[in-house]
């Protein structure tokens, strides 16, 4: 299974900087008590399909603008058509092997795999990849995607055990608030008391900035995609 496609939030260590009009993302009204918890992880409740819905909705808004989907997709009607699926599948992914961290109010979401996560995933590749494609379909938009997630795979630290962040986004109406990046400060203080190292992948200079702010590395050479966004490794080590 190739790698997903880079993190970039405006405000963590994954910059997104979507410009469409804010639009809101309520948490599901079936469950009033979810709008207060992480829906996925150790020892919380399992994230259902409508909080799954929710949450992909969320990240296709904080990526209709973003580098990457808009050089996979360059007509803005097709992002809004395709990317609510895409986000579906990774956000299954990381309730299925990972955790899925949600703000209070639902505005901000992180996907994250543990050590192990993304290798449960990658053993699954040809059932992910089959879902991608239908999401995707098979124009020239669904080859640039899945060529990014494949370069993005060849550069994957495979030398220790580490937490991996592949998505991460925070709803334009909430974005500059801080939202996001309190989810990343909390996962950051776990991961240090526990011991853990991050990996996320960021694609332009904001992100860059953002991720150096919040002590992560560069890991690696950059991710060159042809005629596209260059995404940055980055990695963090516990302090």
């Amino acid at each position: 299974m190739s790698q997903p496609a880079s993190v970039q939030p405006t405000t963590s260590p994954q910059p997104v900087q979507p410009t469409q009009a804010p639009t809101s993302v309520p948490a599901p009204a079936h469950d009033a008590a979810a709008a207060a918890r992480a829906p996925a992880g150790p020892d919380k409740s399992p994230l259902t399909d409508a909080e799954a819905d929710v949450l992909a909705a969320l990240l296709a808004d904080a990526f209709q603008d973003d580098a990457l989907t808009c050089w996979a997709f360059p007509d803005p009607a097709e992002r809004r058509r395709i990317l609510p699926g895409f986000f579906r599948v990774f956000v299954e992914l990381s309730r299925d092997h990972g955790e899925v961290l949600v703000s209070p109010g639902w505005d901000a979401v992180v996907l994250l795999f543990p050590p192990g996560g993304w290798e449960a995933v990658e053993a699954r590749a040809e059932e992910v990849e089959q879902r991608l494609a239908g999401v995707l379909g098979q124009g020239p938009g669904a080859a640039a995607l899945l060529a990014a997630t494949r370069a993005q795979a060849a550069h994957h630290p495979r030398h220790r055990p580490h937490y991996y962040l592949p998505f991460a986004g925070v709803s334009p109406h909430a974005q500059r608030r801080g939202v996001l990046s309190d989810l990343v400060e909390e996962l950051s203080a776990r991961l240090d008391e526990q011991g853990h190292a991050l990996y996320c992948e960021a694609s332009s200079p904001g992100g860059e900035a953002v991720c150096r702010r919040n002590g992560f590395i560069p890991a690696g050479d950059p991710i060159t995609l042809p005629d596209g966004p260059v995404l940055l490794p980055y990695w963090r080590d516990p302090q």
